[in-house]
């Protein structure tokens, strides 16, 4: 993880939404402290039960472990790379997202000059080599680069309108921020 990159998301949330209901999905170790919001984490790791309001789920499934239109928030923090599908996940992020909520997606930033120059050189992006996309437990590999282009069609084409897209740190490039309002 990026250092400064949940700080920068707790930041993006506080612009963004005015209170209510954080859903964390693929909570890792982090979740937002935010004064107004309840958090609702889930992760597919057992392990990672100590968080609050902790579901076990498998985002590779549907549907999501929450109603419809249950968040004002929805976070995936490096989280859409691991996945199988990322338009199943945007799609869910959708549906469980109220009216107006905003979505908070990062991903490693494919296209950034390190990643391109590794590609060229490799064939493989950062984070994407082998030995990222091979490891165990599955669910820690990186199995889906995502570039910039490619996440704001599948807004687009979920229904979710793209408000900001940013780079962390700005730099570097490294992760790439998608901010989107249902």
């Amino acid at each position: 993880m990026t250092p400064g990159l949940h700080e920068r998301v707790e930041r993006l949330v506080e612009r963004y939404s005015r209170g209510g209901v954080i859903v964390n999905l693929g909570c890792e170790d982090w979740w937002p402290k935010l004064p107004g919001f309840t958090v609702y984490n889930c992760d597919i790791d057992p392990s990672k039960r100590g968080a609050p309001n902790f579901t076990l789920c498998d985002l590779n499934r549907e549907p999501y472990p929450y109603p419809d239109c249950f968040a004002d928030v929805v976070l995936s923090v490096e989280v859409i790379e691991h996945l199988e599908n990322p338009w199943l996940h945007m799609r869910e992020v959708k549906r469980i997202l109220k009216p107006g909520g905003v979505a908070i997606v990062t991903t490693p930033n494919i296209l950034c000059p390190e990643s391109r120059r590794l590609f060229l050189e490799t064939g493989y992006f950062t984070w994407f080599k082998p030995e990222n996309i091979d490891r165990e437990p599955w669910w820690s590999s990186h199995i889906n680069p995502i570039p910039r282009w490619e996440l704001e069609l599948i807004c687009r084409r979920v229904g979710l309108k793209v408000e900001e897209v940013a780079y962390h740190p700005p730099d570097s490039q490294v992760n790439l921020i998608l901010v989107a309002r249902k």
